[in-house]
């Protein structure tokens, strides 16, 4: 008479090792078996088993499910308010260089005064797109006549990673950023709409994620080092344009971000101070004391610019023919070509 399968006798090809000892988790599971049970039951009915299904997921119609992952694309444009105000700037140089006294690797964590700004929404844009989206923000601006006043009081953070100085509330900026979010979503040409999701203005004034170092990259902006600094003061300015920001192309020669297209709502009037020479000049070792009688105080003369068209423009500031024409690039490549070439000449002799 045969007996059953027991499988405390089964033996593996490799000997003991059918015979382990259990897991400190103690023994596994057994799993039910019970799709067993519902073949078998249904072989003494007369019906057939169904089969496992394999392969993608259908739905009641027998179709194929259409169900992809939404790819991540990285963002390359932002709209953004320009903070220009010298006495703005003045005080962020303050700032930024009071932590960096307290804690020199600070110093890499600095974003550039010239880049002052407030972010109002960050997306990727098709750059075909780019003029219609340009247009859409002019409808979207159209209604409004009055500039936007703009008054940064106190200093906070996200997580110890970004420090950035308070906007006091302003509905008119929330309502502006609205009105631009909607503006572009009627076009439909995003791959995905815009979201009007939670948002906390501010302008930023260092942050880690700047530095290229991935070990300082990990690092904390300690609250300690600037908790006597957090009622401070930096001033108020008026806007009157929204810019459309690239994060890809190279920035123009002030510093600022690549501007694809400005649109301005309301005329502002231009402050009496307007001296940028000590803020926005990074040449300055030590900006918390007076700049000395010797330097020259006057603005720095910049040259003129060159009128290019603007899609050659936005070809030679792409980062990647940037890279390509770096210097340094060419040598390695003029040296990586001098070995293959020597290499084949050995291998042939």
């Amino acid at each position: 008479m045969n007996q059953g399968y027991n499988p405390n006798n089964a033996q593996s090809d490799h000997g003991a090792s059918a015979n382990k000892s259990p897991s400190k988790h103690g023994r596994r599971r057994q799993r039910p078996n019970k799709g067993r049970k519902k073949a078998a039951g249904a072989l003494e009915q007369g019906q057939q088993p169904q089969q496992a299904q394999q392969g993608p997921s259908r739905g009641v119609s027998g179709r194929k499910s259409t169900r992809r992952r939404q790819s991540t694309v990285n963002p390359n444009v932002f709209l953004a308010v320009q903070v220009s105000s010298a006495i703005i700037h003045e005080n962020v140089r303050y700032f930024q260089e009071s932590l960096v006294e307290r804690n020199p690797k600070y110093f890499y964590f600095r974003v550039p005064v010239p880049k002052c700004h407030v972010t109002l929404k960050v997306f990727n844009a098709p750059p075909q797109h780019i003029d219609s989206i340009l247009q859409a923000m002019e409808r979207a601006v159209a209604s409004n006549h009055e500039p936007i006043h703009l008054e940064f009081d106190g200093v906070n953070d996200f997580d110890d990673k970004v420090v950035f100085a308070q906007l006091t509330p302003n509905p008119a900026l929330d309502a502006l950023r609205k009105k631009l979010i909607k503006a572009i979503n009627r076009l439909n040409v995003l791959d995905h709409p815009l979201t009007v999701d939670k948002y906390e203005p501010h302008l930023t004034l260092m942050k880690t994620s700047r530095c290229k170092d991935k070990k300082l990259r990990q690092m904390e902006i300690d609250l300690e080092h600037y908790e006597d600094l957090i009622h401070c003061y930096f001033g108020q300015e008026s806007v009157g344009s929204v810019q459309l920001l690239s994060m890809e192309l190279m920035g123009e020669r002030n510093g600022y971000y690549f501007s694809h297209g400005e649109v301005h709502f309301a005329e502002v009037f231009e402050s009496t101070y307007t001296d940028h020479s000590w803020c926005c000049n990074e040449s300055f070792p030590k900006p918390l004391q007076e700049p000395e009688s010797s330097l020259s105080t006057e603005s720095i003369s910049v040259p003129p610019k060159v009128l290019v068209p603007p899609r050659i423009e936005r070809f030679w500031n792409h980062r990647s023919i940037q890279m390509i024409f770096n210097p340094k690039t060419l040598i390695v490549a003029s040296l990586v070509a001098l070995l293959t070439w020597k290499l084949r000449g050995s291998v042939k002799k």
